[in-house]
């Protein structure tokens, strides 16, 4: 966590650094958990990304997609939706 924001996870799916947004929302109203990852939210990861990116001198030496994954419902009839490169500049 920076003061720019945080990013939920950080992975590597092969040679690509990945860093994921999750989100949860018990009810689809208002576009539910897809939804609410909108612009501002985008850019605001994207930003935490690059000041994370520039911290470990990681700009320009790797492959970089940001991913979300959805979750929604009640516990008991949870669904899931990993969307693999949702967002991107």
């Amino acid at each position: 966590m920076c003061k720019l924001g945080e990013i939920d996870l950080i992975a590597k799916d092969g040679e690509t650094l990945t860093f994921v947004e999750v989100r949860y929302r018990k009810q689809a109203s208002f576009g539910g958990a897809l939804a609410s990852v909108d612009r501002v939210k985008q850019k605001k990861l994207i930003n935490t990304a690059q000041f994370y990116l520039q911290q470990k001198k990681l700009v320009n030496r790797v492959s970089c997609r940001f991913d979300v994954f959805a979750i929604e419902g009640p516990l008991d009839k949870l669904q899931f939706d990993w969307i693999k490169n949702a967002f991107g500049e």
